[in-house]
């Protein structure tokens, strides 16, 4: 209860109140013990408890406190929309049990470090979700006794970025190498036309041959100067997602598609891929048109989900791809034009690891397949 006391001030009391009896008469016995200081620590902790959890509730970013056992004992909701578990299922387990295997040994260092060291430590890993995929997290601890304090960061995103950008920067060396090469080979060839051509100046069949072979060779070079246009964009910018769709109607749109019916038959997906991602759909539409032949007269792009992958297909009812083509159809070069779409749209998709391949029946059309691995295709909005 509360009292005024003589200066007018409220304080907050704890009465105590006991009857004795002494004789043959009753008596109260009463103390009164003045707990206002620790009624206002009281106050104050329930504040900054309201706000601590507050703050877990509200915070983006994963937030826990746990014990040096392994387990955790307080979690915030970031967790379940992360992760997908509920947060009971992972209090349930040790936190150590969701580290990816090959990340556990480093992750157990970090906990020996926090457990013997009073200071801040900042470390990374892989954490597996409910799904079974992994998520690479950013973690940042300050131990307290036996207590951890730790927040953790999504970095997934940025960690795909990364290693897409080192294997586009492989790629783009490598391709710079392998044009250097064929430019120069051709160089050559033209060079030593050029002083064929010398030699039999009086033989204007041979120089006219010669010169169609020169001719040859400078179309060759500007194609392959003309393709260093295309791929010095490749790995440019970060990957990101893009939706299948829209890069199928981009497509379609700028193209001359005659009187070939397009079906499009795709669940509403996002793939995480190159920017030139539709460039793929466009070199696809593009080949069926030059060579699927005057009895051609359909294009359907679909998808489909098996084991995890997602499968997107482009085939059309054309003259089809022959065996003995098959074996060289991404080789740069290789084709009845520049060469060089194919192999660059095998480029594209291999920056974040997916692959394409023909399986089409010679005769019954073209069908190009693009498998798209797990954690590289998302439902189109966000969802897994």
């Amino acid at each position: 209860m509360t009292c005024r006391i003589k200066t007018g001030e409220i304080r907050t009391c704890l009465f105590f109140s006991a009857m004795i009896l002494m004789g043959e008469k009753t008596h109260i016995l009463s103390t009164i013990e003045d707990i206002t200081d620790r009624k206002r620590a009281e106050d104050a902790l329930k504040q900054k408890t309201a706000e601590l959890d507050g703050f877990f509730s509200v915070a983006l970013d994963l937030l826990c406190i746990a014990n040096t056992d392994g387990y955790f004992l307080l979690l915030n909701p970031a967790w379940e929309q992360i992760m997908g578990y509920s947060c009971e299922e992972l209090m349930a387990q040790r936190f150590l049990d969701f580290v990816h295997p090959d990340d556990l040994p480093p992750t157990m260092d970090a906990l020996a470090t926090l457990r013997n060291q009073n200071a801040v430590l900042t470390f990374t890993n892989r954490y597996r979700c409910k799904d079974g995929s992994y998520r690479w997290l950013e973690w940042r601890g300050a131990p307290s006794g036996t207590i951890i304090y730790a927040a953790a960061r999504d970095i997934t995103e940025r960690k795909l970025a990364e290693e897409a950008l080192q294997k586009a920067i492989q790629q783009l060396n490598l391709l710079s190498s392998i044009t250097r090469h064929d430019i120069k080979n051709q160089l050559l060839a033209l060079r030593g036309y050029l002083e064929l051509s010398k030699d039999c100046l009086d033989d204007r069949a041979q120089v006219a041959e010669f010169i169609r072979k020169e001719e040859q060779a400078a179309e060759t070079i500007d194609q392959q100067i003309t393709f260093t246009r295309e791929y010095q964009e490749l790995g440019a910018v970060a990957p990101c997602w893009q939706n299948v769709n829209a890069g199928i109607q981009q497509t379609v749109a700028s193209l001359p598609m005659r009187a070939i019916r397009v079906e499009v038959d795709c669940t509403d997906v996002d793939v995480y891929a190159d920017p030139l991602f539709a460039k793929v759909f466009y070199n696809l539409l593009d080949n069926a048109l030059r060579y699927g032949g005057d009895g051609m007269t359909r294009i359907r792009i679909s998808a489909e989900f098996a084991d995890d992958r997602l499968v997107l297909r482009c085939e059309d009812d054309g003259v089809g791809i022959t065996g003995k083509d098959k074996k060289r159809l991404f080789t740069k070069g290789f084709g009845k034009h520049t060469g060089l779409g194919l192999f660059l749209s095998r480029e594209i998709l291999a920056i974040t690891g997916i692959t394409i391949s023909e399986n089409g029946i010679p005769g019954n059309g073209a069908r190009f397949e693009m498998s798209v691995p797990k954690g590289m295709w998302r439902m189109a909005g966000g969802g897994a």
